[in-house]
């Protein structure tokens, strides 16, 4: 479930899913947000809440992942938590967040720089310009499961 709102405008999205059909291939699945850039709203304000805290998503260590995160509760644009006139998006299950993948291709050759949920490191910074997508569900790692069952 996901929350977004701005100037005391509320969306509410839920996803639902029944009778999905297992499958040994890898599959992933985003909801992307890409904001357009305005007087009202930076890019580069663009804030993760991380345990409380108000963090940049340029703000990482040496060789860390700049482009994926895990969150607390959502992103927002601007410094204040639960700041009504601002644009945010809070996210109730789904901690994991691409950053700068709110408007990438989901052409296949583009998985590497786009939606690849891999936390790949790297010395280039994301577009704080091109959004974010929450990865909802990915089943890349093999875990909890047989790798090779036959469907």
């Amino acid at each position: 479930s996901f929350r977004s709102s701005v100037n005391f405008c509320l969306i509410d999205v839920t996803l639902h899913l029944f009778n999905k059909t297992p499958t040994q291939h890898v599959e992933f699945w985003w909801l992307r947000f890409n904001p357009s850039a305005s007087e009202h709203l930076d890019p580069n304000s663009m804030r993760l809440d991380k345990l409380g805290s108000l963090v940049s998503p340029h703000d990482v260590v040496f060789n860390g992942s700049k482009w994926l995160h895990a969150i607390s509760s959502g992103i927002l644009y601007g410094t204040i938590l639960n700041d009504a006139t601002r644009f945010a998006v809070k996210s109730w299950d789904v901690p994991v967040v691409k950053i700068g993948a709110g408007n990438a291709s989901l052409e296949g050759h583009a998985l590497l720089e786009g939606l690849n949920p891999a936390p790949v490191p790297g010395d280039a910074d994301p577009d704080l310009k091109n959004g974010f997508a929450f990865n909802i569900h990915n089943n890349m790692w093999n875990t909890n499961g047989v790798e090779w069952y036959p469907y």
